[in-house]
């Protein structure tokens, strides 16, 4: 979508609080945008609060079903700058 298009680009910049401020707007409206949800995180870790980052893998996993959950996963896996074992140590 072009919100996603657009958290991509942000981030392309190192424009954190912009990917957070749309990414959690785009979420508002629709909660199972996963691409959002993963900008969200990335926002989250690359702003240097990973407990947060954290946090909001947990609460991902109660919004999400299960398929949504586990894209998310992924999108999240591929990222070479996010420390997969690190964001999903249970």
């Amino acid at each position: 979508t072009m919100v996603n298009e657009l958290l991509s680009i942000f981030a392309e910049f190192e424009d954190y609080d912009a990917v957070h401020h749309f990414a959690t707007k785009a979420l508002k409206l629709v909660p199972e945008n996963v691409k959002a949800q993963y900008w969200l995180v990335y926002a989250i870790y690359h702003s240097g609060v990973i407990t947060l980052a954290k946090k909001e893998i947990q609460q991902a996993k109660s919004r999400l079903t299960a398929e949504e959950f586990e894209t998310l996963q992924k999108f999240i896996c591929k990222d070479e700058s996010l420390p997969y074992g690190q964001l999903f140590d249970e």
